[in-house]
């Protein structure tokens, strides 16, 4: 089952609408194929470790990181595949929390005389897929904030400077981060100080699937020749009323302008319902204080990424969270620390929020 983990991470930054899922078939104690999922629409895990016509899966047992589909979808059912392939025992490490799936792959296999068992590294299963289950089950992506920060909790100077706060090492690792999530936010104000691409670079030979990036910016105001624009998926949250023309021009360029606010609504929860609509299951906020604080105040941060730089900006500087107009000290807290760890010169913390906050 370690070895199905390994090759379920082949497909870390890449699966999306689909979960990362690995596999290994033994017989007689060794393996004799593996398969990992690499792309939605293409083969599954378990597809891939059967194409194999010259192997003899005749009693053979497959571990599996996550419950086999039993339904048609891009790709036929994967436990149609081990019924016809002679396989004996199903080893699983989770059920899949997908309603179209769950508990229907187990049942299937059980009823046609297969042994199964499930369960196996379950805490590992979904942690690979923390936001796939955290969708399913909690109606909504996982949402992670990242955040570079001086010792002092600035993020950039009073004109909006931030280059560069953190190391080279720190901005590499922020790359890593992008790819794993599947969408990006950021709001309006830091493209107009920053002009950031939000590409992602990374030396690896995993597949990348690119994140969406979607701006906030309710007026429209997004020059015409901002770096972000070059992505390949652009969307452009906007209100009412913008000028047509730009948006015609913007469409152009190839970004997608949604006007999803109006005067009366420019919640954050417009955003949510739209992230939710689009079935992301990883989301990464890369903004400034306004758009963490809104996040943050809707109780839609998951887990906090900061990497913090042995540097002093001063009390002028601009802060990662906005005014939160607090009376009195919160009595519980919302995140805990779950890793701390150095990135070249600088310190990672790694926290996560309570679930029950």
């Amino acid at each position: 089952m370690a070895k199905a983990f390994l090759n379920a991470k082949k497909g870390q930054y890449s699966t999306w609408p689909n979960p990362k899922v690995g596999c290994v078939v033994t017989k007689n104690e060794r393996v004799i194929a593996e398969g990992w999922h690499q792309w939605a629409g293409q083969e599954h895990a378990e597809q891939m470790a059967l194409a194999d016509a010259s192997i003899d899966y005749k009693g053979a047992t497959i571990y599996v990181t996550l419950e086999p589909c039993s339904h048609q979808g891009k790709t036929g059912p994967c436990v149609d595949l081990i019924l016809k392939s002679g396989i004996q025992r199903v080893v699983c490490a989770s059920l899949d929390p997908n309603p179209i799936v769950n508990g229907e792959g187990i049942t299937k296999l059980k009823a046609s005389g297969i042994e199964v068992e499930v369960g196996i590294y379950e805490d590992q299963a979904k942690e690979i897929n923390r936001g796939y289950f955290h969708f399913y089950e909690k109606g909504r992506p996982w949402i992670t904030t990242k955040i570079a920060s001086s010792l002092d909790g600035k993020i950039s100077l009073s004109n909006g400077a931030s280059r560069w706060i953190t190391s080279e090492l720190a901005r590499s690792d922020a790359h890593t981060i992008r790819a794993m999530n599947d969408a990006i936010v950021v709001g309006i104000d830091t493209i107009l100080v920053d002009d950031p691409s939000y590409s992602v670079r990374l030396e690896t030979e995993d597949p990348i699937n690119s994140p969406e990036i979607i701006i906030l910016d309710s007026q429209l105001r997004i020059p015409i020749d901002a770096k972000i624009l070059k992505n390949d998926k652009v969307v452009i949250l906007c209100g009412q009323g913008i000028d047509q023309v730009k948006k015609e021009s913007l469409s152009v360029l190839g970004a997608d302008v949604i006007c999803l606010f109006d005067e009366r609504d420019k919640s954050i929860e417009r955003v949510s319902e739209y992230l939710v609509s689009k079935k992301f299951h990883h989301v990464l906020i890369e903004s400034g204080a306004k758009v963490n604080s809104s996040f943050f105040q809707n109780n839609l941060i998951d887990e906090i990424n900061i990497f913090f730089a042995a540097k002093i900006l001063g009390s002028e500087g601009l802060s990662s969270f906005g005014q939160m107009k607090l009376v009195e000290i919160p009595k519980h807290q919302s995140f805990r620390f779950v890793e701390a760890s150095l990135v070249g010169e600088d310190v990672k913390l790694r926290l996560l929020r309570f679930t029950n906050v």
